[in-house]
């Protein structure tokens, strides 16, 4: 009777181990959970932002090389409205993006990124102020600004 006794109480004991390691192990998984979640919600879509940018920023140099290129003044015209909206779409993203990085690296980071964007912003209004006619002279001057 003492060993059944004994073996009872192992058992009890081994039971409530369990237990108490299986809430453990619960709890360690819904912080991991919530990190899953924060990374799906918040850092990818940083990333994904990001990439947006840069397909934003493409889109402006491709706008202005055609703007350079273009012979006619409806060319131009249909150019300049597609970099209007161009940039106003980068425009949107540059804002949307710091609350997507918010530990002390990622908004250096993005901070050093806007500044290289607005330096590159200026030289890209001047171009497109040089180059916003059909004169060749200007638009050579233009095309090597923007080399």
């Amino acid at each position: 009777m003492k060993t059944m006794t004994k073996l009872m109480g192992l058992a009890c004991v081994l039971s409530l181990l369990t237990a108490l390691l299986s809430f453990y192990a619960l709890g360690k998984m819904k912080d991991q959970s919530e990190d899953l979640s924060r990374i799906s919600s918040v850092d990818i879509k940083g990333l994904d932002l990001a990439r947006e940018l840069n397909v934003s920023m493409l889109r402006l140099i491709r706008d202005e090389k055609n703007i350079i290129l273009a012979d006619e003044t409806a060319e131009l015209t249909r150019f300049m409205d597609f970099l209007k909206s161009g940039r106003a779409t980068l425009n949107k993203e540059l804002g949307d993006i710091d609350q997507y990085y918010y530990t002390d690296e990622g908004k250096k980071k993005i901070g050093k990124l806007k500044d290289v964007i607005n330096d590159w912003l200026k030289v890209h209004d001047e171009i497109l102020n040089i180059a916003n006619n059909t004169d060749a002279v200007q638009k050579e001057k233009a095309q090597a600004l923007s080399s």
